[in-house]
């Protein structure tokens, strides 16, 4: 059992203030973690849309393409929020491999044209 849950259970029976002195806690931090506990954080719209698009869109959209499917949804959001949305559910969109020409036959034994000159 944490500090903070104890001095919910005793805040009926004893001042806050006091159990606080006693347990060595400031009085402000038990409010904030009283208020964090109260109501779950809710996931604005705008980042579910976000990651939807990115998982339809086979994890291989950035934040420009993610930017103009979210915006075309409604949602006024720019490219450095998805950024944090993306680096903090740990999500990076899948770069496409490079194109490199096969131009040579590497085979010696294949001739691409008889040597006529001889």
């Amino acid at each position: 059992m944490s500090a903070y849950q104890h001095i919910a259970q005793r805040a009926g029976q004893v001042p806050v203030r006091q159990l606080c002195q006693g347990l060595r806690v400031a009085p402000a931090a038990y409010y904030a973690w009283r208020h964090s506990q109260q109501r779950p954080p809710v996931e604005p719209a705008w980042q579910v849309a976000v990651r939807e698009a990115f998982a339809h869109h086979s994890q291989r959209y950035g934040t420009r393409r993610l930017r103009a499917e979210v915006q075309a949804q409604g949602h006024a959001v720019g490219r450095g929020r998805i950024r944090r949305v993306l680096h903090a559910h740990g999500l990076r969109a899948q770069q496409p491999r490079s194109f490199v020409p096969r131009t040579t036959n590497s085979d010696p034994a294949v001739r691409a044209a008889p040597n006529r000159l001889l």
